[in-house]
């Protein structure tokens, strides 16, 4: 299976439908920057599952979705497909009879997600279950970032182990059996709290079948009740329908009178009526009267409006009228006086043609004349006009030969530059090519000494490393067994809490008993109840199921000050209905006890008092209760002992089996725990909640002072590794500038050599120059010779010339 084609929609910058097909091999994304390769990985992450914003490089879920530009508004969704070729079957069991699969991830700007897999929508933990095992996914080695091949390089053992797994396909087994062990535990809690909803119910049936029966008197009570009621009610029918009678022709007659009062109301109405009429009528034509004088005042006020609009329009015409008159009196005078001008002006272009006529032909005299005496100036003028040409070019020859003579010195001067340079840099270089030569040699004996503590250096951050290696596990040894121990303190809490809300929700105890107790509480004045038999005593470990078998149902007595207060409440709870209960008074009458014989002594038997803590003050109450019982091994010596007649007391034994002084007996096993057991299990839950506490503490110090060395050996070995680091860097350095000086001690030589070869080229060019120097001096001699002849020749033709042109 591999990925075939990637297709985005909205997506960042990818604001139209863009599909990107991948063929097997090697496919590379090129392109400048800004133009959305890494968008492209991103998308990719962001539909096999990717979740957190930061690695999308977003700071919220709105910055995936195109924005908009200036030019295309902004998009509602952000779609991203990818399409996975499936032709080898190796895709999940599920998805193998499709050739191709389909992922799709959309989100809106309202904060909706959806996921697709071919066309059928799915939750994100299906997406992520489909990668497991397949090397792909948001958390694989499939995206492999910057930086994150030395992350896995330094990454821990448990973090490998992570990557290889995933790459051997083990992964998702890993996942599934991790989710089938949460919902074990899970399980496994309901099941404890489903017990203690079991045991708490089974408490409950007793009382609910006693409630049952009393629900049922109830009924009976209520039907009769119901009748009694029926009865009554039905005399009261037959009083109230007499009194219905009588009042009902007393309303006839209060009826007659008032249909006659209406009647007179009625003819009252309809005399109002006539002078209401009347009134309107009056009231009409005073209305007509008014509107005809407010129509004629404003045709009157509308008259006046248009005589002063007309007055204003006539004095406007008159003035206008007015000022035409005078402009068109200045305008016949300008034309009167342009006419005389047109005149004037015909006079003189007259008299100025006459004058033309003449100047014309005095013209062409003069031209004829001219013309004969220009033909001999021409003559005379070619003639000095070669020579002008002539000497124009034999000053142009001089001054090119000047030019190259000044510029064959200005050469000479240059040269003799060049070659005190060259033999200055000649000098220069020769003691740096020395200095480059020692330099090179220091930098190889300072490179080859920081390799060697490199070497040190790496030696000691591997050794570092394998004891931070070491103290990880340890570190994660702890940590499991604090979690373990967490685990162990919160299933405490809960079976702790839920025992400790049995006692004080009062489960098990008989319903009257309970809203005696309740009673107490909710009146906190009340005084002269002290509680359950079972909150005064308190047995030694392992003795509870026999003093709760021989107090029986007495253990959910209410112990009270005095008989008249248990009174009170035996009355209370038969005025409420609310059951009954056991009073027992705090000084209770002891009747005459005989004493545990010695021999039962002897033979292994224990007044069970002994084996009893009881509440100061109430040492009457348990010794009238546990007095006469004796605590023996078994049954069988308890039914020895028994017919012994010597003692006329019960015999129980430690699992609770009871045998009474009249020879009854007993026994079995309980389905729940009993008052005192569960005060036993409380307090026994509590200190080893406190053990665990302790040792949680004791753990966490622990941990914590294995963190602190841990986080003292991180920071020694980030120290080493910058020691490394920085140690590489001036490797590095050094390397560079060895490079460098090597590079500018082969420079500087071969510079040596050029100014060595450009000194003889100097020498030549100087003896080329001289030689140039002398030929421009013998031809510029040679040229002013030539030229002072050219100039008395000018001199004669210039004399000619001049004769002519006074001629």
């Amino acid at each position: 299976m591999y990925l075939k084609r990637v297709e985005l929609c909205g997506f960042k910058s990818f604001c139209d439908e863009t599909k990107l097909e991948f063929s097997p091999g090697i496919c590379v994304v090129v392109g400048p920057n800004g133009c959305g390769k890494s968008n492209i990985v991103d998308a990719v992450c962001w539909a096999m599952g990717e979740q957190g914003l930061r690695p999308l490089r977003a700071k919220n879920p709105e910055d995936l979705i195109f924005a908009g530009s200036r030019d295309l508004p902004p998009d509602p969704t952000a779609e991203v497909t990818l399409v996975f070729d499936n032709q080898d079957g190796s895709a999940p069991p599920e998805y193998n009879q499709f050739s191709e699969i389909a992922i799709t991830r959309r989100i809106h700007r309202t904060g909706e997600s959806e996921f697709i897999i071919n066309r059928a929508r799915c939750r994100l933990k299906d997406i992520s279950e489909f990668f497991l095992g397949t090397g792909l996914g948001k958390q694989t080695y499939s995206v492999i970032e910057q930086g994150e091949i030395e992350r896995i390089l330094q990454a821990r053992p448990e973090e490998l182990r992570g990557l290889i797994e995933e790459a051997a396909g083990i992964s998702k087994y890993r996942f599934r059996r991790d989710e089938a062990l949460k919902k074990m535990q899970s399980t496994r809690e309901n099941l404890t709290r489903l017990r203690d909803i079991i045991n708490e119910l089974k408490n409950q049936l007793n009382s609910l079948s006693r409630q049952a029966k009393k629900a049922e008197r109830y009924h009976l009570y209520r039907n009769e009740l119901q009748e009694a009621e029926n009865e009554i009610y039905c005399a009261r029918g037959l009083e109230l329908k007499a009194r219905i009678d009588s009042l009902n022709r007393e309303l006839e007659a209060e009826t007659a009178e008032q249909e006659n009062l209406k009647n007179q109301f009625a003819r009252q109405e309809l005399e109002l009526e006539e002078k209401r009429a009347g009134l309107e009528l009056l009231d009409g034509e005073i209305r007509s009267s008014q509107e005809l004088k407010l129509e004629l005042n404003s045709r009157m006020q509308s008259l006046d409006a248009e005589a002063s609009m007309l007055a204003r329009q006539e004095d406007a015409e008159k003035y206008s009228i007015s000022s035409r008159r005078k402009e068109s009196e200045i305008l016949a005078g300008q034309l009167e006086q342009l006419k005389g001008e047109i005149k004037e002006r015909a006079a003189e272009k007259e008299q100025l043609g006459f004058e033309i006529s003449s100047l014309n032909a005095d013209l062409e005299s003069k031209s004829r004349e001219a013309e004969a005496r220009l033909q001999g100036l021409e003559k005379l003028q070619d003639s000095l006009t070669l020579l002008a040409e002539a000497s124009r070019k034999i000053d142009q020859e001089m001054a090119r030969l000047s030019e190259k003579e000044r510029g064959l010195v200005w050469q000479e001067a240059r040269l003799k530059q060049e070659q005190e340079q060259n033999q200055a840099r000649l000098s220069e270089l020769e003691p740096q090519i020395q200095g480059g030569r020692q330099r090179s040699f220091d930098f190889n004996q300072n490179l080859h000494q920081l390799r060697q503590s490199l070497a040190g250096l790496e030696e000691k951050f591997k050794a570092d490393h394998l004891s931070l290696d070491t103290l990880r596990q340890l570190i994660a040894v702890r940590s499991g067994r604090g979690a373990e121990l967490k685990s162990q303190y919160q299933t405490l809490c809960a079976k702790l809490e839920s025992l400790k809300e049995m006692t004080e929700k009062l489960e098990g105890v008989e319903r009257g008993v309970k809203y005696i107790l309740e009673k107490k509480r909710q009146q906190p004045a009340a005084t002269g109840f002290h509680g359950l038999v079972a909150e005064l005593v308190e047995t030694e470990p392992g003795y509870e199921q026999a003093v709760e078998a021989v107090l029986g149902e007495r253990i959910q007595s209410v112990v009270v000050d005095s008989p008249e207060q248990g009174i009170e409440a035996v009355k209370c709870l038969m005025s409420e209905s609310a059951g009954r209960g056991t009073f027992i008074p705090r000084d209770p009458r002891n009747l005459a006890q005989s004493e545990i014989p010695e021999h039962l002594r002897s033979q292994g038997a224990r007044p069970l008092l002994e084996l009893v803590r009881v509440q100061k003050g109430f040492e009457p109450v348990v010794n009238c209760l546990l007095g006469q019982s004796v605590l023996v091994n078994d049954l069988n010596q308890a039914v020895a002992l028994w017919q012994q007649n010597g003692f006329k007391g019960a015999f129980v034994t430690k699992e609770g089996a009871v045998l009474d002084p009249h020879g009854v007996l007993t026994g079995g096993s309980k389905d729940q725990a009993g008052f005192l057991s569960r005060k036993r299990a409380i307090k026994e839950l509590e200190l080893e909640k406190a053990e665990l506490k302790s040792s949680m503490e004791e753990a966490e110090k622990e941990l914590a002072l294995l963190h602190s060395q841990l986080l003292a050996q991180e920071k020694e070995l980030e120290q080493l590794r910058n020691r490394i680091s920085h140690l590489k860097l001036d490797i590095a350095s050094q390397e560079k500038d060895l490079k460098h000086a090597t590079d500018e001690l082969n420079e500087k030589t071969l510079s040596l050599e050029k100014c060595r070869l450009k000194a003889n080229e100097l020498a030549e060019q100087m003896s080329q120059t001289r030689r140039e120097q002398a030929e421009a001096a013998r031809r510029k001699t040679e040229l002013a010779a030539e030229l002072e002849k050219l100039g008395r020749e000018r001199e004669s033709l210039l004399a000619e010339l001049a004769a002519a042109q006074e001629g």
